[in-house]
């Protein structure tokens, strides 16, 4: 349950907002199928994972989940390509305390359920276990990063081959890729600085053929490095770069037959931006490209890329609009070319009512024979009964759209496929915000059939709702 204070000026300033009301009145998509699972009271619509839909048919959703101990556990849930169920279970997320001194024990990594070779996955819990499974989400093996051999572990690339790690203690930082089985096929010794949340200053790229690329920044250079499928190193390159206030590393992609870099810079003045550097297969820059922060006040860190075959790669960036009261997270989705020039560029939505600005890792955007798709919020109106206020109860409504655009950037469909109501009530002195519908947080397709998956919380009538949340799973063709 979140608490609000100062909700009124919200209310009074609703004139400031820049959203589209009559999606309140857009009839949801009806699905080809919905699933809700038992109820759990420790679950919320931020656990979810992972969603990957695998390419014999099963979809398998994974999330975090609590036991009646409240002990933590990662769910797993599979379906058929008709929506029945394969199985339904939790895998223990035990505590794995690293022992005597040095770094503490850690897995660091966005991504929690890998989509392998053989319709297999591996699933990465929290506190050091790892979980390699069959199609239907069915326990493999089991290994936790003691095999590894090392107290910390970032994952910087996988493909469905391989996974790729950088593993650190107290007495040595390597660079290492294993199989799906936690088998090391190589390791080589690195010299890597790391960040106040433990993760270095390394990105790494995967290639088609088992060619590892990876990204060190120096005082003024960026240094690329490249090993083959067994660990051999097949060449270096070091690229001078301007003297700046400050860079990191942002992204790091292979497409098509190039490497592009992306890294956050800050100018001596102040100003902020992104550089895009594409280098051949060798480490030659081949082009570059900069992308200023138009608006300061957003999050100037967010930044992802995606190949998009021939016509070259997506860049997402995020900003915060000044100009509107609601709706101001937005991400900007452009194309880039291999020639380094922007081709177009769409604005999409990220805001969800009570939540921080930083949702640009949440948002999910899949290529699929060159149609764009993307899950993302669309904030409506605050409604409420003027009078009444600050004894009633005022209501938002978040809605969940499936988007598509075509490599021209045109937008070919948009469906609302879920609403997430806020009940905004005035008790003891505190709004209190109470949440109801299914809010999917996760997507995958096959460029025809979308599953997605979430919770699904009751509305306050039937209880406390941030207290009655179950986990939902479906599937949705969009509609022309």
């Amino acid at each position: 349950m979140k608490l609000l204070a100062g909700l009124i000026p919200l209310v009074l300033l609703l004139s400031g907002c820049d959203n589209n009301a009559d999606l309140n009145n857009v009839p949801l998509q009806s699905p080809q199928w919905l699933l809700t699972g038992e109820d759990n009271p420790y679950v919320f619509t931020s656990t979810s994972l992972g969603l990957s839909y695998l390419p014999g048919g099963n979809a398998v959703y994974a999330y975090r989940s609590y036991d009646e101990q409240r002990q933590r556990r990662i769910g797993i849930w599979s379906v058929d390509p008709q929506g029945q169920t394969l199985l339904s279970t939790t895998y223990a997320d035990p505590d794995l305390p690293a022992p005597g001194a040095g770094p503490e024990m850690a897995i660091n990594t966005s991504k929690r359920l890998l989509a392998l070779a053989n319709d297999e996955l591996l699933l990465i819990g929290f506190n050091g276990s790892f979980y390699h499974l069959d199609s239907s989400g069915a326990l493999l093996s089991e290994y936790t990063w003691r095999d590894f051999g090392y107290q910390q572990l970032t994952l910087v690339a996988h493909s469905s081959e391989r996974t790729c790690w950088v593993g650190r203690n107290d007495q040595d930082t390597v660079l290492l890729c294993a199989t799906a089985d936690g088998s090391v096929v190589w390791q080589v010794p690195q010299t890597l600085t790391f960040n106040s949340a433990g993760y270095p200053d390394l990105r790494a790229t995967l290639q088609d053929d088992g060619t590892l690329v990876t990204a060190v920044l120096s005082e003024q250079a960026l240094e690329l490095a490249a090993y083959d499928a067994a660990g051999a190193s097949l060449w270096g390159n070091t690229e001078a770069l301007p003297a700046l206030e400050s860079r990191s590393l942002a992204a790091m992609i292979s497409a098509q037959a190039q490497v592009v870099v992306g890294l956050r810079e800050t100018a001596q003045d102040g100003a902020k931006s992104f550089s895009l550097l594409q280098f051949s297969t060798s480490g030659q820059l081949q082009a570059s490209l900069d992308l200023p922060v138009t608006e300061p006040d957003g999050n100037g860190s967010a930044l992802r890329l995606l190949p998009y075959g021939e016509a070259g790669y997506l860049v997402l960036t995020q900003r915060k609009r000044s100009d509107v009261f609601f709706g101001k997270n937005v991400a900007d989705l452009q194309l880039i070319s291999y020639s380094g020039v922007s081709q177009w560029q769409r604005e999409i939505s990220l805001d969800r009512f009570g939540a921080d600005s930083g949702q640009l890792a949440s948002l999910q955007i899949e290529v699929n024979n060159g149609v764009i798709s993307a899950l993302q919020n669309k904030q409506s109106v605050l409604v409420y009964t003027p009078g009444v206020i600050p004894v009633g109860v005022a209501r938002m409504v978040d809605n969940l759209l499936l988007s598509q655009w075509d490599g021209d950037g045109q937008l070919l469909r948009e469906n609302v496929i879920g609403r997430l109501r806020y009940m905004v009530d005035f008790e003891g002195g505190v709004y209190q915000v109470n949440e109801h519908g299914f809010y999917p947080l996760k997507m995958d397709t096959d460029g025809t059939t979308y599953w997605v998956a979430g919770s699904e919380t009751k509305p306050a009538a039937e209880g406390p709702a941030v207290f009655a949340s179950h986990q939902a799973f479906g599937a949705f063709l969009l509609a022309p």
